[in-house]
């Protein structure tokens, strides 16, 4: 079961992502601003994304949560087909939003799901395996798509990737089955159980501080699509049909062994004092920033590429322990809403405004930076990091009494 959810956050992801690679042939055809391309990249997607994952989970701690798995996929799946077909910006806006819409049913389910097969000793590195699905996404979406739209142009990326979809709802309807719970469905209300949810967060410090954090270090998430855009500058003359491949690879083989290394050093290292799973990302967050910097500012494509290796790996590593806390800090009756909370929290900030932020501060940029304007917002916007990894050491005050209460 592991690893069909793996399979379907890798497909997730190559559906969010594959608008990374295509964005340039995109703003081209339609002839969009920086700021529209953010619009476009962040905020149409991650707001219904974040937002609507909260009454998907509400329904899947009361319900059948394989079938909610298999019909988010169909849902996606046909969004992202419809991308393909799209006239105009204002359509793509539309059936962007629509992708959001499909994909947020899925990861808090399957954080329930998983934490129900997983016990908290190595719950982390289950969820570190789970991560690895979004590297792999990553990796189809980015040498696939490059290579497509490079050959067929960027429209029929959108289609041909959408029918990955239909033969694994398929799969996960009728080839897996629904985990035995560890616990009794929810009796409250879904209004109830919202009210509850957010009591509890109010009154567990450990669970403020980590949906604090992990929304101001998930700005880094951007860095993939940024940096996509930041390599088809002409200052480094990449293209699609280049740039996608080399990019999957790095940031398949960073992302996967960065989400596998925070899990099992989080699981290893927490047997000893908890702390360490946040520690992890307090110390990460920080040193990719500046990895991250380096290499926005290298002036050889095959130097940034290498350098890029260093963020993708340390950029990635408190999925795993930071999945995994939220699992064990909310009761079990209300995993999937916690789960759903956390991402509405770290994709309402990280995945919808820090997209957008770039797109705006490099259109204020432009004037006096010209083609470099979107390398200078990008490094701009890496402090973030920064000051995500110091309130994971805030976090960690109170973390092994709030994990103790829930235990």
């Amino acid at each position: 079961m592991l690893v069909a959810l793996t399979l379907v956050y890798a497909a997730n992801q190559i559906d969010r992502q594959l608008l990374g690679i295509l964005l340039e042939p995109i703003r081209h055809e339609f002839r969009l601003t920086d700021s529209q391309l953010g619009l476009l990249s962040g905020l149409a997607f991650g707001v219904f994304y974040a937002t609507l994952g909260v009454p998907f989970a509400l329904l899947a701690d009361r319900s059948n949560r394989r079938n909610l798995v298999s019909i988010a996929i169909a849902l996606w799946s046909v969004a992202t087909g419809l991308c393909g077909l799209a006239a105009n910006f204002g359509q793509l806006l539309f059936c962007r939003a629509a992708v959001g819409v499909g994909e947020s049913g899925s990861l808090p389910t399957s954080h329930s799901m998983i934490a129900d097969l997983y016990g908290r000793e190595d719950r982390a590195t289950a969820m570190g395996v789970l991560s690895i699905g979004a590297n792999l996404g990553v990796m189809a979406a980015f040498a696939g798509g490059g290579l497509i739209a490079a050959m067929w142009g960027w429209r029929a990326a959108f289609l041909i990737f959408s029918g990955v979809g239909v033969p694994l709802a398929l799969f996960v309807r009728f080839g897996i089955a629904e985990p035995v719970r560890t616990h009794r469905p929810s009796t409250l209300s879904p209004g109830s159980s919202l009210v509850a949810a957010l009591r509890h967060v109010a009154k567990t410090p450990a669970l403020r501080r980590l949906m604090t954090a992990a929304p101001i270090g998930a700005l880094g998430i951007l860095r993939i699509s940024g940096m996509v855009s930041g390599l088809l500058d002409p200052y480094i003359r990449g293209t699609t049909a280049t740039v996608g491949p080399a990019l999957s690879i790095v940031i398949g083989v960073g992302g996967c062994l960065g989400t596998v290394v925070g899990g099992i050093a989080a699981d290893r290292l927490g047997r000893h004092d908890t702390r360490w799973h946040v520690w992890i990302s307090a110390i990460a967050l920080p040193l990719a920033a500046i990895a991250f910097c380096a290499t926005l500012l290298a002036n050889s494509y095959a130097v940034a590429l290498a350098l890029f290796l260093i963020p993708a790996f340390l950029g990635i590593v408190y999925s795993g322990p930071n999945f995994a806390l939220v699992q064990g800090l909310f009761p079990p009756q209300m995993r999937a809403l916690g789960a759903a909370l956390y991402l509405f929290a770290v994709n309402l900030v990280g995945l919808s405004l820090g997209p957008f932020m770039v797109g705006v501060i490099s259109d204020a940029l432009k004037p006096d930076f010209g083609n470099a304007s979107l390398r200078w917002a990008l490094i701009a916007m890496s402090v973030f990091w920064v000051i995500g990894g110091a309130l994971y050491v805030h976090t960690a005050r109170t973390l092994e009494h709030d994990l103790v209460a829930q235990a």
